[in-house]
């Protein structure tokens, strides 16, 4: 019987074309072959070489494992003439709300061509990992592995939960050889982002004809295992206002830490007048409260 996730979600992509069909079976991960079967309870469900993308393994559940020893063992493995590089994997501290990718290698250093290995989880987080491949013009790594070919991998570790896990990822050759790769990593809570904007007060000034491109920008501060994006962002207003804002989808701190929100007068205001913007995020610490004052000279 299947556990729920309490460690990591563990996700394989594959840089080469050279991932293929799940197998399927019951606990232990045995059984025949089929293009969408699923893992048993120990082992995971291991690619073939039928053209990718693929999904092996239990998708509907979990197992944990703690953290292995180190994951420090950055030497390479032999299977045959495969040189499979590192024989460990650490993610370090990596945040629920974040994923971290490590990249590993399989290869030929022989003067044939070999088969290609299957690779499987056999301990380690069991939701939603898969192998799938990149690049479908690298024909050194399809359908069989050429000599002197370098396949590349990457495992990526997207913890839901707090706390340390690990695994194993097996690779197994044609003829039965097999090698492992050591996982660990650790889930830790993540700091949520500062939500700040670049004025406390729009003055809209005294006018008779309504100011233009007056506003502020909404930022963040992103601080350490932070959040990376501020979710939906919301604006509260008071008074004889109104805006126009590229915000409300949020700000990614990893692409762009700002917008702009442009503050106008309603056309019917006259004489002094006061308003506010309140400024919420899914995902940072607000709301933050920006004060509009203006004068609207009669027309």
């Amino acid at each position: 019987m299947n556990t729920r996730v309490l460690g990591c979600l563990l996700l394989v992509t594959a840089s080469c074309v050279n991932s293929g069909s799940p197998t399927s079976g019951g606990t232990g991960g045995g059984g025949g072959t089929g293009s969408g079967g699923r893992g048993g309870d120990e082992a995971g469900g291991s690619a073939g070489t039928v053209m990718p993308p693929d999904d092996f393994g239990d998708g509907t559940a979990a197992e944990y494992v703690p953290a292995m020893p180190s994951c420090t063992n950055n030497e390479a493995q032999m299977l045959s003439d495969l040189k499979i590089t590192p024989a460990s994997i650490s993610f370090g501290n990596v945040s629920v709300t974040d994923k971290k990718q490590i990249k590993f290698t399989i290869e030929n250093t022989g003067s044939v061509a070999s088969e290609l290995p299957t690779i499987e989880f056999v301990k380690g987080a069991r939701l939603g990992f898969s192998l799938e491949s990149i690049n479908r013009n690298l024909i050194a790594c399809y359908p069989r592995s050429e000599p002197k070919s370098l396949c590349i991998y990457g495992i990526t570790f997207e913890p839901s939960s707090k706390g340390f896990a690990g695994g194993i990822v097996r690779v197994r050759s044609a003829d039965g050889a097999s090698v492992d790769i050591e996982l660990c990593g650790t889930g830790i809570q993540a700091t949520p982002l500062e939500l700040t904007t670049s004025a406390a007060i729009v003055d809209l000034g005294m006018y008779s004809i309504a100011p233009k491109e007056r506003g502020f920008r909404v930022e963040t501060r992103r601080n350490k295992d932070s959040v990376r994006h501020t979710g939906l962002i919301s604006f509260e207003l008071t008074g004889p206002i109104s805006i126009v804002s590229e915000c409300e989808n949020g700000i990614s701190v990893s692409s762009a830490s700002s917008c702009f929100v442009e503050v106008s007068p309603n056309s019917e205001n006259v004489g002094p007048f006061e308003g506010s913007i309140k400024v919420t995020a899914e995902r940072a610490v607000s709301p933050v409260t920006v004060k509009v004052v203006g004068n609207a000279l009669p027309k």
